[in-house]
């Protein structure tokens, strides 16, 4: 999953005609100081900041898109955008998400973050994909267990969830599993520090380069965003990183 609103928004971008998702070319720093030239043939395009959601979804048979609102951006969520949300939510090819919680963000912001939750979570339903962002603080709060007790309130056991960057341990692993059967797992460039690794089926486990978020250090290409996580996952699952392009 990439931040095509992001890139487009903030970074030097191209793309084929009028920010359409068809060859995306992304022209990319190295160390800020030089650049590279890669080609987009597919991914998921996240928006999830309210000030950046498209006036419409450009459709593509290689990117697909997901709308939502991060738990950092939740202020940005004025009646007029979540309006606009759930107009965007009607095309038949969009996800939900991001949602979810951060609570690396300051302790003020909870409630607002767990009542925007609560409110988008209803949009939810079998057919589209549900994407989470769920992230605990420094003390370990249990975000993880928190959310997926109002996720089980308003979801069906059938719902298609990803997670997103996926921080939890083994027991997080097993009761989201246990919960939502159709629960996928996403690792990104972070994977040295999951132990969750090694017990997630190759069907449920997902490559995420959160581009431009999350590069290896020092490292800015879209190519060493994408190689980052392959190689850590290559390294503590096992798999083969030339096979892990195949993984659903």
């Amino acid at each position: 999953m990439t931040h095509i609103s992001m890139l487009i928004g903030g970074y030097p971008i191209r793309t084929g005609s009028n920010h359409e998702l068809r060859g995306v070319r992304f022209y990319t720093c190295v160390k800020r100081t030089t650049r590279q030239t890669c080609y987009g043939y597919g991914g998921v395009a996240v928006y999830c900041d309210p000030r950046r959601y498209p006036k419409t979804i450009a459709v593509s048979p290689r990117f697909t898109v997901a709308i939502g609102c991060h738990p950092k951006t939740v202020t940005n969520l004025t009646p007029e955008k979540e309006q606009q949300l759930q107009q965007l939510l009607k095309h038949p090819r969009v996800a939900l998400g991001y949602i979810g919680l951060d609570w690396t963000e300051p302790v003020q912001t909870w409630d607002l973050q767990r009542t925007v939750f609560r409110r988008l979570l209803s949009s939810s339903c079998t057919r589209r994909p549900l994407v989470l962002q769920l992230r605990d603080g420094r003390q370990n709060q249990g975000v993880l267990s928190r959310a997926l007790e109002q996720v089980r309130r308003d979801c069906s056991q059938n719902q298609l969830i990803h997670l997103h960057c996926f921080t939890g341990d083994v027991e997080d692993l097993r009761h989201w599993q246990e919960a939502f059967p159709l629960c996928y797992f996403g690792f990104t460039g972070l994977v040295f520090q999951f132990s969750a690794l090694r017990r997630v089926p190759s069907t449920r486990l997902l490559l995420e380069t959160d581009s431009p978020h999350l590069h290896p250090e020092e490292q800015l290409t879209t190519v060493d965003w994408n190689s980052g996580p392959s190689c850590c996952l290559s390294a503590q699952s096992g798999c083969p990183s030339a096979g892990l392009g195949s993984l659903p």
